[in-house]
């Protein structure tokens, strides 16, 4: 670098050659908070766990992806721009070194993020050695392509394709006028190379994302997908510099524009049902009194509150539900009323009531397995090609990722339970049906984006309630308004819309024709906790025992809470620390992030003391918080999202130990499934 040249001429070059590699910064920038949060570390972790052929593929995609990014910055700055902002000479030092560090940081990335990960595993340290041996190879590349060329042809070693002329660090490199001088022999074949894997991919993604997403690891199709992607994009730059054109606010203009037309999120129905063909919820109460009740007292009637957190929150509560089966002897199933669920929390209770409905004993493994799987693949391959072309599409013209996503979820238990009368494919509303009884009842909560409302998918129906019971059940029903039924995977998906990861799913609503298409999304946006729906159904079942029967009904109710930072007392307001950047801008937006999960511990205490006003004495405990342990910086707690590794598994088996967390989170946990058990077993 020149000393003599001026710091703003420095600075105007640094602006001009990072904007002419924006690509290379976005996938970069994109891929360092990926892999530093928690849900990377998670990614990386599983592929370490599994060790073999992953540690090889995870060394040859980072290679590719680090080529990729070095070769294409390389190309475009050895290419003079008609507008370029900065003169040839003052290109040189940036030409020679961006491209470098750009493959090197890539390295560095994967590198520190895996160390922290794994504890620094060893493999971490092979992925560091591997980056500095990819500085050399493209530091002293020409030295090494004349050496192979005098070895491989060593009478005519300058007519082999490896030779390069030498340059001399100090010369002045003669720029080139288009992108396909710029490529050359060596840079076009590895080009092509990329190209054509580019191409192969984007088939793959758009014919069978499912395949690929089941078959890819999240990691792995994340750096093939970048690493391919930057030759097309790398193309689009050049041809925008060339002439101009201001292709980043074209295509953004495009998108917004197209947005009008081109929603491809419609939620998936069924043929066949109608809602009203659902028992009703009082027909269920009533069946259900009739068969565990006499005149005078009834067997345990159990709800279930379970919140939302990824597949975290799905896993701890298949686990739960699944332990409790089991200790019970299958007789949970049996008394477990309803179950009102929050995104993961929904997913783990759908799964729990589909695997009960097939086995009565020895159930917990099996859900764990079926919750093991990674379910972030199909969601990821299924972003990245169909709906990252349908936003460029002005009329839906492809399935959307939430559809895969549900299949890989149906994909997923059929992976261990292939011949079963009920599965995740089937008919949310024939459930019942094939069931034969109608509970355990699935209420399963999203959130209305229109109205910010509840919106709820279940499993029996309370339209036809008359008041003043009616008025009780505040939410709206989701198949009344769809008109239709579904899969128990979307009914399950659709309480379990994270924001970016599956999409708003939309309906045209046919029980009110004033309304136009509408959207629903996760239903932790609304509360996190599921505890209104919970505490509706009991105070409406509290009422039906009353004025039918003359009886009193206190409910036995289980919350499952899946943030491992929750006090024990879960009303305890937590002492985060005020912000301090930006506080009038962010605060509003740091308030509508933490207002959803206020409103869900408040809705827990409700339910809470409305259970324990119901306690005879204090040895009648009716009200069960199972909740995660905080490490204590001890272990790391297991991420959101929709993969989990093998160390977060067992990290959160852990939480039904006795010695698990510090203040004495396992032991109440264990403690809670012992008397429930008893409980059941004593009853029946």
């Amino acid at each position: 670098m020149d000393n003599g040249t001026p710091l703003i001429l420095h600075l105007r070059t640094l602006g001009w050659t990072l904007n002419l590699t924006r690509m290379n910064v976005i996938l970069l920038l994109a891929t360092t908070i990926l892999l530093s949060v928690a849900q990377g570390h998670d990614l990386l972790r599983g592929m370490v766990e599994d060790g073999g052929l992953k540690y090889l593929s995870l060394f040859g995609s980072t290679l590719l992806w680090a080529t990729s990014l070095w070769l294409w910055a390389r190309v475009l700055l050895d290419i003079k721009f008609p507008y370029a902002l900065a003169s040839w000479k003052q290109l040189t030092p940036y030409r020679r070194q961006l491209p470098r560090l750009f493959g090197v940081l890539a390295f560095a990335v994967v590198t520190l993020n895996m160390g922290i990960a794994t504890d620094w595993h060893p493999v971490s340290y092979l992925m560091g050695i591997e980056g500095i041996l990819f500085y050399l190879a493209v530091t002293y590349r020409r030295d090494l392509g004349r050496w192979i060329a005098r070895k491989v042809r060593p009478q005519a070693a300058k007519t082999h394709w490896a030779w390069a002329d030498k340059i001399g660090e100090k010369d002045e490199r003669p720029p080139r006028e288009n992108i396909y001088q710029a490529l050359g022999e060596i840079r076009g074949k590895i080009a092509a190379a990329t190209f054509v894997l580019g191409l192969a991919l984007f088939a793959w993604g758009m014919l069978g994302p499912l395949s690929m997403g089941r078959h890819l690891d999240t990691l792995l199709l994340l750096m093939l997908w970048g690493a391919t992607v930057l030759p097309l994009t790398s193309y689009v730059t050049y041809l925008a510099s060339r002439r101009g054109f201001p292709i980043v606010i074209f295509s953004a203009i495009l998108i917004i524009g197209f947005s009008f037309w081109n929603d491809n999120h419609e939620i998936r129905t069924l043929d066949g049902h109608k809602p009203d063909q659902r028992p009703s919820l009082e027909k269920a109460l009533t069946d259900w009194h009739d068969a565990h009740c006499n005149k005078t007292q009834c067997e345990p009637f159990i709800l279930v509150a379970t919140a939302g957190g990824g597949i975290r929150a799905a896993y701890w509560t298949g686990t739960l539900l699944g332990r409790l089966h089991d200790d019970s002897e299958g007789l949970l199933k049996d008394h477990l009323f309803a179950i009102s669920g929050v995104s993961g929390g929904s997913v783990g209770a759908t799964v729990y009531r589909a695997v009960a409905a097939n086995r009565q004993q020895e159930i917990t493994s099996l859900i764990q397995q079926i919750l093991g799987n990674d379910y972030l693949g199909p969601v990821a391959a299924g972003l990245l090609y169909k709906d990252a072309l349908q936003r460029l599409m002005p009329l839906p013209l492809f399935g959307d990722r939430a559809e895969i996503f549900e299949k890989g979820l149906e994909y997923g238990f059929n992976d261990f339970m292939s011949e079963s009368r009920i599965s995740l494919e089937s008919s949310f509303i024939d459930t019942v049906a094939l069931d034969g009884q109608p509970w355990p009842a699935l209420f399963l909560n999203a959130t209305w984006s229109e109205n910010g409302r509840r919106i709820v998918a279940a499993s029996l129906s309370t339209e036809a309630l008359a008041p003043p019971r009616g008025n009780q059940i505040l939410y709206k029903d989701l198949l009344t308004t769809l008109g239709a039924d579904m899969r128990l995977s979307t009914a399950a998906h659709n309480s379990a819309r994270f924001p970016m990861i599956s999409p708003p799913g939309g309906w045209n609503p046919v029980d009110d024709k004033q309304l136009s298409w509408q959207r629903l999304q996760d239903g932790g946006l609304f509360e996190n906790f599921g505890a209104e729906t919970a505490l509706e159904l009991a105070v409406f079942a509290e009422k039906l025992w009353q004025e039918k029967w003359g009886m009193q009904l206190r409910p036995y109710v289980i919350l499952i809470s899946s943030d491992p930072t929750l006090p024990k007392s879960f009303a305890a307001f937590p002492g985060n620390e005020p912000l301090g950047f930006a506080y009038e801008t962010l605060s509003t937006l740091h308030t509508y992030a933490t207002t959803r999960n206020g409103r869900g511990i408040e809705a827990a205490a409700r339910l809470r003391e409305w259970v324990k006003r119901r306690q005879t004495d204090n040895k009648d405990q009716r009200f069960f918080h199972l909740r995660m342990c905080h490490s204590n910086g001890k272990e790391q707690d297991p991420p959101l999202g929709w993969f989990l590794s093998n160390t977060a598994q067992t990290r959160i088996n852990d939480y039904l130990r006795e010695t698990d967390g510090d203040d004495g989170c396992g032991r109440d946990n264990l403690s809670s499934l012992k008397q429930l058990a008893r409980l059941l077993k004593t009853s029946n």
